[in-house]
């Protein structure tokens, strides 16, 4: 017995020797893929930084951009490009790049909901929930520092991200009159950080509420004109159906709601009989339910409120705003609510709500004069040069025959060539 188990054992030994020797063999047969310490694949060194910017002569802050809303205006600096404007009803939301110096700038107005009172309530809006929001788009974040500057009532926060791979540096500032929250972001490479505070010194004292629309919803949405110097605004979801800046528009609300917007030359509209019988002339089925004198940005005119019919005799309420601009031009906004028998010049709580918003929208329409809005470079149409073609049979004599009488026949030609007018 024994015996046999001292065979096993010595069976077992011999099996086990002979796969290490086989299992020696086998690996060493193997190719070694282990690199060397000295080397080991070297970790992505991050981008190159663009160079740190040192002359801001080429940075001017004479251009000025409208956020779509038409609730404020701020200067786009050169360089700044691209806007990404938002608009979710509490925060108007812009955003510029310079793609050649990695920057951005971020601005927004937002409508407390809760008034803020001092500096601290403000710093308080900004906690880590908050700020988080603000960074999604970046791989890590931290906040470096915050100031509460009680010299110029502000909250100032700085901040270190990092954004594929690079080293970025912001700085933001904000400040509230009461009612709105106002805040600059300008966000730099860790490198330049020369510009950041160039553009952060420069920059709020051209960020500009428009102040004849601090009554109207934030949410809404604006039509410019520039070139007949006037500015509405109305809710999201309504649409320019017609039209456009220089010639009478026309926009639909979601209700049924109808607005045009015209600008009529040499008219002026002296008082309240005047006004009543201006819309009565624009539709003989209008009737005058009120006229109210009033004075929008210094500019005279009136609210005339109405009542008419449309084609298939369904009941309709109208309000037209006139006002007497000082190019001698009456500016009108006229609106009308598939809703019969309403004063549009004096809602009251049992208005309807589509109704009520219809005033509000008529409450907007005011000009331009004087609130500093861009005005868009006109578009430049060249025209090509013809050059007369010369033939091989053409004689100095007949060269010099045409020459002599092109004088009339080309004023001709200038004059019934239709002039082309740029789009604004």
């Amino acid at each position: 017995m024994k015996k046999t188990t001292t065979n096993r054992a010595y069976t077992v030994i011999t099996l086990f020797l002979a796969f290490l020797m086989f299992a020696s063999v086998f690996f060493s047969l193997i190719p070694n893929q282990t690199v060397p310490p000295d080397q080991e694949a070297p970790t992505p060194a991050p981008p190159t930084l663009p160079p740190p910017l040192t002359d801001f002569s080429g940075i001017s802050l004479d251009e000025r951009y409208l956020h779509p809303s038409g609730v404020y205006t701020i200067a786009q600096p050169t360089g700044w490009t691209n806007p990404q404007p938002s608009n979710n009803g509490v925060q108007l939301r812009t955003r510029f790049n310079n793609p050649t110096i990695l920057s951005d700038i971020e601005v927004y107005i937002e409508q407390a909901s809760i008034p803020v009172t001092d500096l601290n309530n403000l710093s308080g809006r900004f906690d880590q929930a908050t700020l988080a929001q603000t960074w999604s788009g970046f791989t890590e974040w931290r906040e470096t520092g915050r100031e509460l500057d009680t010299t110029n009532n502000r909250v100032i926060l700085d901040f270190e991200a990092t954004r594929a791979r690079q080293t970025l540096v912001a700085r933001q500032v904000a400040w509230t009159d009461g009612q709105w929250i106002y805040s600059l972001r300008v966000l730099v490479p860790s490198n330049n950080v020369a510009v950041l505070r160039f553009l952060i010194e420069q920059l709020p004292a051209t960020f500009t509420p428009i102040e004849v629309f601090k009554g109207t919803p934030l949410g809404w949405t604006s039509f410019y004109n520039p070139v007949d110097g006037d500015i509405i605004r109305y809710p999201q979801g309504w649409t320019v159906t017609d039209g456009r800046p220089g010639v009478p528009v026309s926009i639909r609300g979601i209700n049924g709601e109808t607005l045009q917007l015209e600008t009529i030359p040499a008219t002026n509209i002296v008082d309240e009989a005047a006004a009543q019988s201006f819309l009565q002339g624009l539709d003989p089925r209008n009737t005058v339910s009120n006229v109210r004198p009033i004075t929008r940005n210094g500019v005279n005119g009136f609210s005339v409120a109405y009542t008419t019919t449309g084609f298939d005799g369904e009941g309709i309420s109208g309000l037209a705003v006139l006002l007497n601009g000082n190019d001698g031009r009456l500016h009108l906004a006229n609106i009308r609510v598939p809703i019969a028998n309403l004063d549009l010049n004096n809602p009251t709580a049992e208005t309807p709500l589509v109704a009520i918003d219809a005033s509000q929208v008529l409450g907007s329409f005011t000009l331009t004069d004087g609130l500093n809005l861009p005005v868009p470079m006109p578009e430049i149409v060249e025209t090509p040069e013809v050059t007369p073609a010369v033939t091989a049979e053409a004689t100095p004599e007949a060269t010099l025959d045409i020459t002599a009488e092109a004088t009339p026949e080309a004023a001709s030609t200038e004059e019934t060539t239709p002039e082309v007018t740029p789009e604004g």
